[in-house]
């Protein structure tokens, strides 16, 4: 008995296995209570769709044996007389932990949270981009409780670590501010979503189709073949024309006859023109209207809609509907007019040509 009387840091060495083992029975009962609930959880997951479902399975999951292990200690050690130095000591590593938990939780949960934003059939690009994000609030989580952990050891300044950290990060953000800048803007496309990949979009004399949206640029494949490479923050300094977006396409027609075309003729030019874009596919008729006296013309204008977001159907429909006016106005003897300007000589002016004399 004297061998489990010896004190050892203040303690009697039998006190210390109880309180062992008594710390190993509570890190079991967790460690089985968290696993079999998690199990049970899991079982049930399978047959609801509830994405929270999974995201508590999954940070019952993440609770790791060493924080745990900590808990039991700590929680353990308010029943023993445990001298103040060892007693501090454990309490220092139950915090430590505890943050280092923090983390692993908080990991789970930003995770969870972007991937509410993320749609299975969105594009690659978009996905990684948002899994970027996750793992740099992540890093910034990690950051922050990393010095949490040092500001909690006695001897440690953090306010110290906190400075270095804060002068070489500006050291770094200097030397990279251009792709920090376009990295940024990537983040803010893809939360954003001015475009997205397949989109035809406008940027300055630049139009064409999006191909893909990188970190640092995005590329866009112009209309005449060429591959055209923006910068991300260049490209949100631009205005972008998104026609992707568009359900319907305006589309103004203007038209001049000669002045010498009869009333009756121009009573009919209205009606000619919504009959043609009535019979057009994927055309809508809006309005037509005598809307000028010209001097070298009678001038119409007609709206109509092309009830499509493509462009190819867009200059099919205008394609279709410019034909069938050229057609119909040749069948109805309607001529076009072009500018002109008409000189008119009648007979010579009153005393034109006349001299008088005097003698």
């Amino acid at each position: 008995m004297d061998f489990f009387e010896a004190i050892i840091a203040g303690m009697p060495l039998l006190q210390w296995g109880v309180y062992l083992l008594l710390s190993a029975g509570i890190f079991f009962i967790l460690r089985m209570a968290i696993h079999l609930t998690a199990n049970r959880m899991g079982r049930q997951v399978n047959r609801t769709p509830t994405e929270v479902d999974h995201f508590l399975v999954r940070l019952m999951r993440r609770i790791r044996g060493l924080f745990l292990a900590g808990i039991a200690l700590w929680g353990t050690s308010h029943f023993f007389p445990i001298e103040d130095g060892i007693q501090s000591a454990i309490n220092l590593g139950a915090m430590l932990l505890v943050l280092f938990q923090v983390g692993v939780s908080a990991s789970v949960v930003i995770e969870f949270l972007l991937r509410q934003r993320m749609d299975p059939s969105e594009n690659q690009a978009r996905q990684e981009t948002i899994r970027l994000m996750a793992k740099i609030i992540s890093w910034f989580v990690w950051a922050v409780l990393v010095v949490m952990a040092v500001d909690s050891i006695p001897g440690f300044d953090a306010n110290t670590l906190i400075t270095t950290l804060g002068i070489g990060g500006i050291a770094v953000a200097f030397a990279l501010q251009n792709v920090l800048s376009d990295v940024a803007s990537a983040l803010t496309i893809a939360f954003d979503q001015p475009f997205e990949v397949g989109d035809g979009i406008q940027v300055g004399e630049v139009g064409g189709t999006v191909e893909n949206i990188g970190l640092k640029s995005t590329r866009v494949r112009a209309y005449d073949g060429q591959q055209v490479i923006f910068a991300n923050s260049d490209l949100l300094k631009s205005r972008i024309n998104n026609y992707q977006s568009l359900q319907r396409r305006r589309v103004m027609l203007n038209l001049g006859v000669v002045c010498e075309t009869r009333l009756a003729t121009l009573e009919k030019i209205p009606a000619i023109v919504k009959e043609i874009v009535d019979s057009t596919a994927d055309a809508e008729y809006a309005w037509c209207y005598f809307t000028e006296l010209g001097a070298s013309a009678h001038q119409f204008q007609a709206m109509y809609w092309v009830t499509s977001a493509d462009y190819n159907v867009f200059l099919q429909a205008r394609h279709t509907v410019l034909m069938a006016v050229l057609h119909r106005f040749a069948h109805e003897g309607i001529e076009l007019a072009y500018p002109t300007q008409t000189v008119l000589l009648g007979g010579t002016a009153p005393g034109q040509g006349e001299s008088e004399t005097s003698g």
